[in-house]
C-alpha cells in the first residue's frame, strides 16, 4: 500500500519516540503497536537502507470548516479557519527503496508472520515505517 499517510494521536513524536523509521506495526491506527524493530536487537536480519533527512523552514497549516444550511430559497453558509502558527518540520525517510529480500526477512520474523497469519481467511496485512514528518 505505497503513499499511506497517517496523523499520530498527538505531536510528541520525536526522532528517538515511539514511532521510529523501520518499525513493523500491525495497523496504520495504532502506531504504537510494534511487531518489531528492524536495525535493533535481534531484529536485525534485514539491512535499511539509509535514511535522508530534509528541513522544511517556516511551514504552516490551516484547518476550514464549512457549513452550509439550506432553509427554502435562501442559503445562509458558515466557515471557520483555525491558523496554526510556523514551525520547522523535519522529514526523515529512506533513501532508497526496501529491496525484496529486505521485504522477506521483515515477513520472515515470528511476531510479523504471526500477525499475517492471524486470520482465517487469506493474510492480513502489516506496514513498515518508512518514513516520518516530525
Amino acid at each position: 500500500m505505497p503513499g499511506t499517510w497517517f496523523l499520530p494521536a498527538d505531536f510528541t513524536f520525536t526522532t528517538e519516540g515511539p514511532l521510529r523509521l523501520g518499525m513493523v506495526i500491525s495497523h496504520w491506527s495504532q502506531p504504537t503497536a510494534v511487531l518489531a524493530e528492524m536495525g535493533s536487537g535481534n531484529s536485525s536480519a534485514a539491512a535499511l537502507p539509509a535514511v535522508k533527512t530534509i528541513v522544511e523552514r517556516n511551514r504552516a497549516f490551516n484547518r476550514s470548516k464549512s457549513r452550509s444550511d439550506n432553509v427554502g430559497l435562501t442559503e445562509a453558509g458558515k466557515s471557520h479557519t483555525t491558523d496554526y502558527s510556523e514551525t520547522d518540520h523535519e522529514n526523515r525517510s529512506f533513501v532508497d527503496p526496501l529491496m525484496p529480500d529486505t521485504v522477506s526477512a521483515i515477513a520472515n520474523l515470528p511476531a510479523v508472520q504471526k500477525q499475517i497469519n492471524s486470520v482465517i481467511f487469506g493474510k492480513r496485512a502489516v506496514y513498515v515505517v518508512t518514513g516520518l514528518r516530525m
